[in-house]
């Protein structure tokens, strides 16, 4: 992971000045910028265990919500966006959350008894 640092990194990844913020000047990261700062094969593969490890910990709480919520939310297809996909499973996730709780309301859940 050290390997990937480079002392140019915040130059590059946030171009601009401090003392110049009262100007307009943004500390928005610009296309060169990024494809220079991941130019490297050590960065680039920093970035995608870093992505990774993101989606993998964002399907594990969608999981546990399903499963806090008695597996009544189906999961597969949420998962598996959320490993290729990240925030786009996690909104899978909360569209058929919404779409459950219209078609099965908790208090006629087939499961449970009155």
């Amino acid at each position: 992971m050290n390997q990937s640092w480079r002392p140019d990194f915040f130059e590059l990844l946030l171009p601009g000045s401090i003392d110049k913020w009262h100007e307009g000047v943004q500390f928005m990261p610009t296309l060169p910028g990024v494809m220079e700062l991941l130019s490297g094969q050590v960065s680039m593969a920093s970035v995608w265990v870093h992505l990774l490890v993101v989606d993998l910990f964002m399907a594990r709480a969608l999981y546990l919500d399903s499963y806090r919520n008695s597996m009544r939310v189906p999961m597969k297809h949420t998962i598996l966006l959320c490993w290729m996909f990240g925030p786009i499973g996690l909104l899978s996730h909360v569209v058929t959350k919404a779409i459950v709780s219209v078609i099965w309301p908790r208090s006629s859940d087939p499961g449970e008894k009155d």
